[in-house]
């Protein structure tokens, strides 16, 4: 019995071993399975915060490709406005230079016809022809016009250069003595004044001078006083020199130098300086805004020269 009873007791002894161990396993086993579950809950929430993470980056890109396509659609539609715009005035623009032309050849046909129906320049000559002058030196002959109604003369320098003895006829066929009061050579004009008072011819504008306009040219061409050539503006704006001329096919020969360029309505718009040796019908008008814009201030500073003379005790 006692042999039976010890054996009850090793046996439940070992039992209860069994127990204790496998209950420390199976509490290991569960340890490591909650460590397991914690690790892999850990690894989800990382996974779903990078996802997230991507998710709002993925966001943000697509509104900023939205926004960015919605400027550039709009900078796109923009441009094309701009261009319709554009187009739309450069279209104006050739209609309106088209018209312009078309205005300009139409009064330039009107001119040139009416010109041809007025071919009769007798009362202008009148009208101009006291105002003319014939300029002899001892080296040469020229012509020039009374730009002021107390005596003084335009002409060309050239004319005048060199001389010691100079006088002036009138288209009434008196001779005057007379000054030489100014000169510019780079342009070729002249200053002179005579005592008296006169007829004067006055300055028209040369920039309103149109091709084919018809003109007459006054002077003494080969010592024949107040002698008239008629022709039409074949040219302007030449430029030679830094000077600006008119060319027309007016003749121009030893004598007309200085003269008048004259326009249908008896404006000065010319000086009749040269022409191209052995050529006809190349005559060369220095401008009148050239020729006046030298001339004014040498009458101006005469005059303030004479009153101031006349005023000197």
């Amino acid at each position: 019995m006692k042999g039976e009873g010890r054996w009850v007791r090793w046996v439940l002894g070992t039992l209860v071993t069994l127990l204790v161990v496998q209950g420390a396993l199976l509490y290991g086993l569960w340890q490591q399975q909650e460590a397991i579950a914690a690790q892999l809950s850990q690894s989800l929430n990382t996974l779903s915060q990078r996802l997230e993470a991507e998710r709002e980056a993925r966001a943000e890109i697509d509104d900023l490709l939205t926004s960015q396509l919605g400027t550039v659609n709009l900078s796109i539609e923009r441009a094309r406005n701009e261009s319709k715009a554009q187009a739309a005035e450069l279209t104006t623009g050739l209609g309106t230079l088209r018209e312009s032309q078309e205005e300009q050849f139409k009064s330039l046909q009107e001119q040139i016809v009416l010109n041809l129906k007025s071919p009769d320049f007798s009362a202008l000559v009148q009208q101009v022809l006291p105002a003319i002058v014939s300029v002899r030196t001892d080296r040469s002959i020229g012509s020039g016009f009374i730009a002021e109604r107390d005596g003084y003369i335009v002409t060309n320098y050239h004319v005048m250069r060199g001389a010691t003895k100079a006088a002036i006829r009138t288209s009434d066929g008196v001779s005057h003595r007379v000054r030489l009061v100014g000169y510019d050579d780079d342009k070729d004009i002249a200053v002179l004044h005579i005592d008296g008072e006169y007829k004067r011819l006055p300055w028209g504008d040369s920039d309103d001078v149109k091709v084919g306009q018809r003109v007459i040219a006054l002077g003494s061409p080969a010592g024949l006083e107040f002698s008239v050539t008629e022709g039409i503006v074949s040219a302007t704006k030449r430029i030679t020199d830094g000077n600006e001329y008119i060319q027309t096919d007016v003749p121009i020969n030893p004598g007309n130098s200085g003269g008048p360029l004259v326009d249908a309505n008896g404006d000065v718009i010319g000086i009749n300086t040269r022409k191209l040796a052995e050529f006809e019908g190349l005559g060369f008008a220095l401008t009148a805004n050239e020729a006046e814009a030298v001339a004014d201030p040498i009458i101006e500073a005469d005059r303030a020269a004479l009153e101031e003379a006349q005023a000197s005790p």
